[in-house]
């Protein structure tokens, strides 16, 4: 599977597990609506440059490092059905860093049923301009953001309750 580089999943396809397709050469993925949950370190280390859902995504979970230095992805758009953002071993307080050193991207938009934005979730992502917060988000927790050094303009939800250490460091 060395030379895999597009995936398209059939409909009907429920989970994604974990190590998935790390660190192969995929480009492109398109993602079925079935599809509830992606795994730990799912597309960790790939060339992906655009993930791609359909509108009427089921997606629930992100695991943990799923998108981990994935070097050539610009722009993430999250299904607003995501509502957990899986942390290592799923530890309260713990890391999830779904897209920890994703060296190109510019934008992420989060799903609006997020409540909680764990730890280290975009980190050291140096090309990262723009961030949309849902309008129910009540917490962002420690190193969200750490290292973002193009980071300049974040829009806080009236709902926000409160913001980790060295959240935007």
């Amino acid at each position: 599977c060395y030379q895999l580089s597009n995936v398209k999943l059939p409909e009907g396809v429920k989970t994604i597990g974990e190590y998935a397709f790390n660190n192969r050469p995929i480009l492109d993925i398109d993602i079925p609506s079935s599809v509830t949950s992606i795994g730990q370190y799912a597309f960790a280390s790939t060339k992906v440059r655009s993930v791609n859902f359909k509108e009427d995504s089921k997606l629930q979970t992100i695991g943990y490092r799923a998108f981990n230095k994935c070097s050539l992805l610009k722009e993430f758009i999250m299904p607003n059905t995501v509502t957990k953002l899986q942390t290592y071993n799923n530890q309260k307080d713990s890391e999830c860093s779904i897209f920890n050193e994703c060296n190109n991207l510019q934008k992420v938009q989060f799903s609006n049923s997020l409540k909680v934005l764990e730890a280290n979730v975009c980190y050291n992502c140096p090309l990262l301009t723009e961030v949309i917060l849902s309008q129910g988000l009540q917490q962002i927790n420690t190193y969200a953001f750490y290292n973002n050094v193009k980071l300049r303009n974040v829009n806080f939800p009236e709902s926000l309750q409160s913001i980790g250490t060295w959240a935007f460091y």
